[in-house]
């Protein structure tokens, strides 16, 4: 089973907005669950959002203790 994720890539002044995450210990882009382009337009506001590739991949997740398949959209979006 694929767990389907988009990563938003929020663009402004040639600068990509991301945050800090206390569960990863590090920084990362705005993400949310599934992959509905509707959703994305909604959320930041805009119709200028770009897809720009996807990728799947297998991990190992630490909190579920198993692997798992990632399917990630990659999204550019003007801010």
């Amino acid at each position: 089973m694929e767990h389907i994720h988009s990563i938003i890539l929020v663009k402004k002044e040639n600068k990509y907005l991301n945050y800090y995450d206390d569960r990863w210990d590090m920084y990362l882009f705005p993400n949310m669950k599934g992959n509905d382009l509707t959703q994305i337009k909604e959320k930041y506001k805009t119709n200028k959002v770009k897809f720009l590739f996807d990728k799947i991949h297998e991990k190992y997740s630490l909190s579920h203790n198993e692997k798992r398949v990632y399917h990630h959209y990659f999204y550019e979006v003007d801010g």
